[in-house]
């Protein structure tokens, strides 16, 4: 699920995890190994460690920065598919976005049009470019009320304000939702998941390292709304 806050946006996921290495960190070198990236672990009191061969060692906050499995570290950048179609020739070149219409068929009965999901969107046909601000990991039980009430859910009340512990029985059900079906990603298994934030970019570094993510028609329709206020 997905949010945006202030001009930037967080992306949370189940973490992609190996069942005894649940992320991976960059060491910056502080005297035990060699900075780079790292297998690691996440205790239940929140505590990091890394694996430096077969032994597990502690790490202090500022020692390290967490890594996105998927999508990589602060700093790289991510082009977003969504879903589109080709060869419209009266839209800009040649492509139409899903999240632009308000007739998901298309635009009337006289244009119609037939969609292909955002996977399938090549590199050139992307207009939303992101970049990684900060990774983090935390199990997806420590949502706090207001982070839910910011991913869009709402206690069952009469007013739900952002304070409502009700957000995070509506968080768990949106949740479920999406990720119940995956192996060990449902609420109740409490997974680790990887909190993204990110802030929208033009894309004038080419040099610098992108990779796809595809987002939903609605997350789309709030980062274009951004890019116009």
């Amino acid at each position: 699920t997905r949010r945006i806050l202030k001009g930037k946006a967080r992306v949370y996921l189940p973490a992609d995890v190996h069942p005894d290495f649940p992320f991976r960190v960059i060491y910056k070198d502080y005297g035990f190994a060699k900075a780079g990236v790292y297998e690691a672990n996440l205790n239940r009191h929140g505590a990091v460690s890394v694996y430096v061969g077969e032994n597990l060692l502690g790490v202090k906050p500022g020692e390290f920065e967490f890594v996105s499995r998927r999508y990589g570290r602060a700093g790289e950048r991510l082009w977003v598919q969504e879903a589109y179609a080709a060869g419209i020739d009266y839209c800009l070149n040649g492509i139409s976005y899903r999240a632009d219409h308000l007739d998901p068929k298309g635009d009337g009965p006289a244009h119609p049009i037939k969609w292909r999901s955002g996977r399938f969107m090549p590199r050139g046909a992307s207009r939303i470019t992101l970049e990684i601000v900060k990774v983090r990991v935390e199990r997806v039980q420590q949502i706090s009320t207001r982070d839910a009430w910011e991913e869009g859910a709402r206690c069952a009340c009469l007013k739900p304000v952002p304070q409502c512990a009700g957000n995070i029985a509506a968080f768990r059900q949106l949740w479920d939702s999406i990720n119940a079906k995956g192996t060990g990603c449902a609420w109740v298994d409490n997974p680790h998941v990887e909190v993204i934030e990110f802030k929208q970019v033009t894309d004038s570094q080419p040099d610098v390292k992108h990779r796809p993510i595809t987002f939903t028609g609605e997350m789309i329709q709030v980062l274009t709304r951004k890019a116009v206020n």
